[in-house]
């Protein structure tokens, strides 16, 4: 009961000051397991107003109960990305390749999206990688909420973000990427003592377009996400208007490192209100 009364005055004090602090609080294995702990409180006081020695019978049972519970939410936390709280990589893969896997069966359409941030290094190096990682999760964020309970949104790593959209074509897949793009794009990161712009650049890619395993699909809507970024970044291209020369060019430029792009002029991200900055070379590696 203590640990009920507490949960609520926490939940109180973090709805007056924290909203966000109190959807955290508010998730569904804390709720779980504070469900549990209630339950079997009262469990335990009704058996031991009845005869003290039931209390024994209800000791193996709560232990279980406990151990699954907690299996729960060990295997929930190794899936999930720490910094942005969407799925990490190898749980990505994992529930992609079931998916897609489904689809297949069912003759529907999957399509990937690889989103990158454009320039995430300038904004660890101008910020700071603790601002940084609010920048990360607030991209995260943003395209979780414009995605579908059923799309598979997770973190391939650094800045770049994987998005798997089951039952989509190619037509509605590059319109959806579109919106992804544009929302990040309109609208500043608001960080501690800054607010900051930030675009994307987003290769796609889908199985209409002959892309059929996972791998294929990945490695087609990478080269187009660094395409995206070859032209200009901010932008969308999808994998089947790649021409072989481009291809070719992309491979030259994923060896190449800082040097590949010597005579391609980049933008950094600016402050909200702020005059962009003088364009300068940059290369692929290294936040594009």
């Amino acid at each position: 009961m203590t640990r009920l009364c507490n949960f609520g005055f926490m939940s109180i004090v973090l709805w007056l000051t924290q909203p966000d602090g109190l959807r955290a609080l508010l998730d569904k294995e804390a709720i779980a397991y504070l469900g549990v702990e209630l339950v079997t409180g009262i469990v335990v006081a009704l058996l031991a107003k009845q005869n003290l020695l039931l209390i024994g019978l209800a000791v193996p049972p709560v232990i279980l109960l406990h151990r699954g519970l907690l299996h729960d939410q060990l295997r929930a936390m190794s899936r999930t990305d720490t910094k942005t709280k969407v799925l990490n990589a190898g749980a990505w893969e994992q529930d992609a390749a079931m998916e897609l896997a489904r689809a297949k069966r069912a003759k529907e359409p999957t399509s990937v999206l690889i989103c990158d941030i454009d320039h995430f290094k300038q904004v660890n190096d101008r910020y700071g990688h603790l601002n940084g990682d609010l920048a990360l999760k607030a991209v995260a964020q943003r395209l979780q909420a414009l995605l579908r309970q059923g799309d598979i949104l997770g973190r391939f790593g650094g800045e770049e973000f994987v998005i798997l959209l089951s039952g989509i074509g190619l037509v509605n897949a590059k319109s959806i990427a579109e919106r992804l793009r544009r929302n990040v794009a309109n609208d500043p990161v608001q960080l501690d003592n800054a607010s900051i712009h930030l675009t994307v650049s987003l290769g796609v890619s889908t199985s209409e377009e002959s892309h059929e395993s996972l791998p294929e699909m990945l490695a087609a809507a990478d080269e187009a996400m660094y395409l995206a970024k070859r032209r200009g970044r901010d932008q969308v291209i999808v994998a089947r208007a790649l021409r072989p020369a481009e291809s070719v060019e992309l491979d030259g430029l994923a060896g190449a490192g800082d040097d590949a792009a010597a005579g391609d002029g980049v933008a950094e991200p600016t402050e909200a209100g702020a005059e962009a900055p003088v364009r300068r070379p940059s290369g692929r590696a290294g936040g594009m």
